[in-house]
């Protein structure tokens, strides 16, 4: 697939164009569909999938609600993206183990010893 975007896009001559022969790009969307039924739609239909989703969507939700609790190092790693973009590449760069921490931390209430 790479060989042939390769072999056949345009780069000579302005403003270029990226694409695929005729055969591959057929070939290609004959795996993206089975993709899509058989593992894709699948594991999203999952009830755990879905419970992940929530948090992702929860913590991207928070941040940009509450962007002074960003990290300095993403506002200074991308000073002039908006600030969805910012809270996106935050949130898509935590471990799975982070992201559920940082869930629990932010909005399961934490039970004190009297």
């Amino acid at each position: 697939m790479v060989t042939d975007i390769v072999e056949s896009s345009d780069v000579t001559n302005a403003p270029g164009a990226i694409r695929m022969s005729d055969e591959i790009l057929s070939a290609s969307n004959v795996l993206r569909d089975f993709l899509y039924e058989q593992v894709y739609d699948r594991i999203n239909a999952q009830p755990e999938t879905q419970r992940v989703q929530g948090i992702v969507t929860t913590l991207f939700e928070y941040y940009t609600k509450n962007p002074v609790e960003l990290p300095n190092s993403i506002i200074d790693a991308a000073p002039h993206d908006s600030l969805e973009r910012q809270v996106t590449d935050f949130v898509a760069s935590m471990t799975d183990r982070y992201a559920v921490e940082l869930y629990e931390r932010l909005f399961i209430p934490q039970f004190l010893a009297p």
